[in-house]
Order: C-alpha cells, then sequence, then structure tokens
C-alpha cells in the first residue's frame, strides 16, 4: 500500500485502502533501534481516515482511531535504518 508521508512528532506516513477500509501507520523510527514499524488497522471508515487526515493532530486523532480499531492491529513490516522494509511474518 502507499503511503504518503505526514508532519507529526510520532507518525510517518499514512496509506489508506477505501475498498478494505485498511489504514496503514508508519511510525517514525525507534530512538533506541532506529527501526520504524508499519502496522495495519482494519475496518477503519473512509470518514475516520478523512477525519485523521484533516485533524491538526495527527496524533490525537489516530489515538481516538487506535481506541476504536486496537483489536484489528497487526505489525506487517519492519524499516532498518537504512530504509529497508521487510515483511513481518503474520501469527496464525
Amino acid at each position: 500500500m502507499k503511503r504518503e508521508p505526514v508532519v507529526s512528532s510520532n507518525l510517518a506516513a499514512i496509506g489508506y485502502d477505501p475498498d478494505q477500509q485498511l489504514l496503514e501507520v508508519e511510525f517514525l523510527p525507534s530512538k533506541k533501534t532506529g527501526e520504524a514499524v508499519v502496522w495495519q488497522y482494519r475496518d477503519v471508515t473512509p470518514n475516520e481516515h478523512a477525519k485523521l487526515i484533516r485533524s491538526f493532530s495527527l496524533g490525537k486523532a489516530f489515538r481516538s482511531i487506535l481506541a476504536e480499531h486496537a483489536s484489528t492491529a497487526r505489525k506487517v513490516a519492519i524499516i532498518d535504518p537504512l530504509g529497508v522494509e521487510r515483511a513481518v511474518k503474520a501469527v496464525p
């Protein structure tokens, strides 16, 4: 999924697939490891996505979505300090 860069203190980029109602969030790299993680959240409506993108505070708006969709979250990728993205194996 294509993610668009965002300006935020915690988030690096956001992608959305309206057909699947799937939100993908890339977090900024960890100061400890230098790695960034990508999470997907299912059942996010187009309206919720629009509110997130238009929000003055992406972090605050994202926390609201997280509260509603935490049970659908799954880590899908790790991005190393060189920018190489590798998929995370799904847990059955």
